[in-house]
């Protein structure tokens, strides 16, 4: 594509961030993407040229992002009684339900899909250790709650890159 300005290369490019940030909503890599193609656009092009100091922010909330999802779940849980055992649960429920809700509405069931696997494998594995089923439900509603703060966090540090940019 021949771009005349570098407005129109500004405006193209938050285009394509915006639609790689939106993969998040498929649990998939949006963020990370969002890096390797600012990363790209930058090696190609002259006229966009960040200070390294603004790539170490980008890399840093896309870090900061995934850690968040990943211990948001772990710590959130914890507060409403969650193992180590129902936790490993969450994470193996969490991904098998991404998979599994990825054909359904548009691609959009991923993102219930594992919302919905953390808690149900957070409950089969937290009955399985021998809980009560109230016990057993009040920390799946954790993992449930802390997988919902992870998507969050990791949707806000997409938008920040985008901001960045």
């Amino acid at each position: 594509m021949d771009f005349t300005t570098k407005g129109e290369k500004m405006i193209f490019i938050k285009i394509i961030l915006f639609l790689l940030w939106c993969l998040n909503f498929f649990s998939l890599p949006g963020n990370w993407l969002m890096v390797v193609v600012l990363f790209l656009f930058d090696i190609f092009s002259t006229t966009f040229s960040p200070p390294i100091s603004w790539w170490a922010v980008v890399i840093l909330l896309c870090i900061l992002g995934e850690v968040i999802e990943f211990v948001g779940q772990f710590v959130v849980g914890k507060k409403y009684g969650l193992t180590s055992k129902g936790n490993l649960g969450s994470f193996i429920g969490a991904i098998t339900g991404a998979i599994l809700g990825a054909p359904f509405l548009l691609g959009l069931g991923a993102l219930i899909g594992g919302i919905v696997g953390a808690y149900a494998g957070s409950l089969v594995f937290e009955l399985a250790s021998g809980k009560s089923f109230s016990e057993s439900k009040q920390a799946a509603y954790g993992a449930m709650f802390g997988k919902i703060l992870g998507i969050v966090a990791k949707m806000s540090a997409g938008i920040g890159i985008i901001f960045l940019t």
